[in-house]
């Protein structure tokens, strides 16, 4: 059985990488969602509005952790205890502004990783200081897209570039993250990798193109119809992430890990008023 976990992952991921040495290196890829709630897929949606049918299948095939948590309620800080494995107190990173000095001192999961022969690409939302840098964290390859405007890479949905440079996509930025993450995965298919998935879904702005919007109805809150849809888009990225493990034969050496950073930001009983950027969201559809 492919094994899948929705649960907090550095920690684990070092004892089984120990553990590993007689076994053959597995392939690890932690996709990581932005705000996203904890019912939000539809293996736990409360009212039967959101289909997630490929997330679904990690759930079905592998272990669901119910009583998992995040270590913090903002976006820094919790990606930073995620890559260090460790509470992120300890090192003085608590708060979105906090100094990002401490975590590029100690030493994280990609670097640990590196270190050990894996190819270790960071894939979308990095949050942990200048993305033109991300190479200095371990990551040999990155791709730095979050929404439509140029944005930072090394590598991109037809492979390597020829170094670290701004570039544009034509892609929706959850599509453009899911093909470079195939594009990855195919190219290095033959050694160890490391595959960090971070999608900017739902965070703001709310961003999802028109395709995706007939799926949920137009009576639901203008602002939860486009967060679905964003959601609906991460699913056909994780539907055809697993699609090509098992094209590639890797599906049995593949650990797959899912969750969110740090959950949704808004109250169950939030209204439907305008967002400051949602004038623009709702305007930006296409």
């Amino acid at each position: 059985m492919a094994r899948y976990f929705v649960i907090p992952v550095t920690g684990f991921l070092k004892v089984l990488l120990c553990n590993s040495v007689h076994a053959g290196k597995p392939n690890f890829i932690i996709i990581l969602t932005d705000d996203q709630g904890w019912a939000d897929f539809s293996a736990k949606d409360l009212n039967g509005r959101l289909k997630t049918p490929n997330l679904d299948r990690l759930v079905q095939s592998g272990v669901n952790f119910t009583n998992g948590y995040t270590s913090a309620p903002q976006c820094i800080p919790a990606r930073a205890g995620l890559l260090l494995g460790k509470v992120q107190n300890r090192i003085g990173i608590e708060r979105n502004g906090d100094s990002l000095t401490p975590f590029s001192q100690e030493a994280n999961l990609a670097e640990l990783l590196s270190e050990n022969g894996y190819s270790c690409a960071m894939i979308g939302k990095w949050h942990l200081g200048p993305s033109n840098e991300i190479q200095k964290h371990g990551f040999r390859f990155f791709y730095n897209q979050v929404s439509h405007v140029p944005f930072w890479a090394n590598f991109a949905e037809k492979g390597a570039l020829s170094g670290a440079q701004k570039i544009g996509s034509s892609s929706y930025h959850i599509n453009g993250c899911s093909k470079t993450a195939l594009s990855f995965i195919y190219q290095y298919a033959q050694e160890p990798f490391f595959l960090l998935l971070s999608y900017r879904a739902p965070h703001v702005p709310l961003d999802c193109p028109e395709r995706y919007l007939p799926k949920f109805s137009n009576k639901l809150l203008a602002a939860r119809r486009q967060a679905l849809g964003m959601f609906s888009a991460i699913d056909d990225g994780i539907g055809s992430i697993q699609d090509e493990l098992r094209r590639l034969n890797l599906i049995e050496k593949t650990c797959i890990f899912f969750l969110s950073d740090n959950g949704a930001p808004l109250k169950l009983d939030a209204k439907d008023t305008t967002h400051p950027e949602l004038g623009w969201i709702l305007q930006r559809t296409t």
